[in-house]
């Protein structure tokens, strides 16, 4: 009863967290590109592309923690607690030493590089110090992260991270209020991080079962660590790769407006991942105890009918959006954003017909089998590369998304399906994807029959997208009366004992 109280409070304050930070860049970004310009606003999406090139590695660090220290003092194993936090703490120094110089003096060989416009390269080496100082400082970020999830103190660290979700709005009003710059508007963001990592290195003693203890990395540990850590560094840094080789391709070819439009045209994706991803975690450690316990019964009705469901909850909004993303991005970011339409619906597409694999995949995660996605997107975030180059260089903006679109729309279902077949849950996948399928196309057919004109203001944007997500909602409330009912009551009801694994 306590793991299960714990595993709520966990949930719901990542709900809570996300929600808010969402919240926090929706009302933002429009004022962050009002103040800096578009100009000096795509200076700051450039750089934060090149930052996230540089640190994929350290992103992995917190996980390789989440799967050991559960294992280490769960048998009371102090000895082997402390060596992969050292071993950790020692990779993240080196990593974010190294990265963080790069970063620091990216200016000296990227300014020329990437064609920056001589007037913005002054803020541009200055933004670039503030951030590879910063890198360099918080080395210890990701195993402090990795030793709160790993005791599973989501909660905790939760509230502490809410500092560094309001810091950009200290730093917007700052900045505002004595007319400041990018430089200062970004180290009082990074100055809240840090406040977070000091905080939350500071609480972790009261909560760690035995003192901590410096041991020297050995290599049968480090090499442990980067076996675990493979695929997902592989797979994180394809992920980066994708969307950061894209601003530099942008940047060179366009100039750091055109970065600006990208950077824009994909947040909504970026916000609708976050929402799509609360839902996810939830399902793995059933799922893992259903393959080590071998209740096919189980994994199978999760694909069938819990993708079913995970779909049910997502498409219907996300299809609205998709709908009236037109009149969502002009309401929001104001000006002149037609140009920036195609490529931020395009953008989300990805999001909507991806989520009926979604499920499969984190099935895959807890069974182990991340080889064959992280070898896929890894191969074609390098053939991404030339493809967007030649693409961009022909037809503008949308020629860096295209390829980003095709491959969630093309090779991510394929590789995700082909793994589904050998399991028989490939039919429930395929069946929540026709959904998906019907669901944009009712949303396209709506946008070009019914909704021809834009929306002026935000209250007639919400009339509109309540009367598109009931039709969707009734769309999916039919096929799950006709379909899943009796399998939806059965999911919610079930209560998985003894040999059948951890409870639903």
């Amino acid at each position: 009863m306590q793991r299960s109280r714990r595993i709520v409070l966990n949930t719901v304050s990542n709900i809570v967290l996300q929600c808010v930070s969402v919240g926090v860049s929706f009302v933002m970004m429009p004022l962050v590109l009002r103040y800096f310009g578009k100009e000096v606003f795509g200076i700051n999406a450039y750089v934060a592309g090149i930052v996230l090139l540089f640190t994929f590695i350290s992103s992995a660090i917190s996980m390789s923690l989440m799967k050991f220290i559960p294992e280490s003092l769960a048998s009371g194993d102090y000895e082997t607690f402390n060596g992969h936090v050292s071993t950790t703490l020692s990779v993240s120094l080196m990593v974010n030493v190294l990265v963080g110089g790069l970063i620091w003096a990216f200016p000296i060989y990227g300014v020329r590089l990437f064609d920056v416009p001589a007037h913005l390269q002054e803020v541009t080496r200055a933004v670039f110090a503030v951030l590879g100082i910063a890198t360099m400082l918080k080395f210890p970020v990701p195993v402090i992260n990795g030793i709160y999830y790993g005791l599973e103190r989501f909660f905790v660290i939760n509230c502490i991270q809410l500092i560094a979700v309001v810091a950009p709005v200290v730093a917007y009003c700052f900045v505002v209020s004595n007319q400041g710059s990018l430089a200062q508007y970004i180290g009082i963001v990074q100055c809240g991080s840090i406040l977070v990592m000091v905080l939350s290195i500071l609480m972790v003693f009261a909560l760690l079962p035995c003192k901590l203890k410096w041991r020297p990395p050995t290599l049968v540990s480090l090499k442990r660590m980067f076996a675990f850590n493979l695929y997902l560094i592989s797979n994180q840094a394809a992920d980066t790769l994708l969307y950061s080789a894209d601003k530099m391709i942008l940047q060179k070819l366009m100039g750091v407006t055109a970065v600006a439009d990208y950077h824009i045209a994909r947040r909504t994706q970026s916000m609708a991942h976050a929402a799509i991803s609360l839902p996810l975690s939830a399902i793995i450690p059933s799922l893992s105890a259903a393959y080590a316990s071998g209740d096919t019964r189980y994994i199978s009705r999760m694909n069938r009918v819990g993708t079913f469901l995970y779909a049910a909850f997502l498409v219907p909004p996300l299809a609205t959006l998709f709908c009236l993303y037109d009149s969502f991005i002009q309401l929001w970011i104001g000006g002149d954003v037609a140009h920036i339409v195609l490529p931020g619906r395009l953008f989300l597409l990805t999001v909507i017909m991806a989520l009926p694999f979604k499920v499969f995949s984190h099935c895959l995660v807890a069974h182990g089998r991340v080889r064959e996605l992280g070898i896929a997107k890894v191969s074609y975030a390098l053939l991404n590369i030339p493809l967007s180059i030649i693409l961009a260089s022909r037809i503008g903006l949308v020629g860096v998304v295209i390829p980003t679109v095709c491959y969630w729309l093309v090779v991510y279902p394929l590789v995700v399906g082909a793994l589904a077949v050998p399991q028989q849950v490939g039919r429930g996948i395929l069946s929540s994807f026709g959904l998906a399928t019907c669901a944009v196309a009712m949303a396209w057919l709506a946008r070009t029959c019914l909704f021809t004109t834009l929306s002026t203001s935000w209250l007639g944007f919400a009339a509109r997208a309540v009367a598109v997500f009931v039709a969707f909602a009734v769309l999916y409330a039919g096929v799950a009366l006709v379909w899943f009912l009796a399998d939806i009551r059965e999911l919610l009801g079930v209560r998985r004992q003894g040999g059948s694994g951890a409870n639903a």
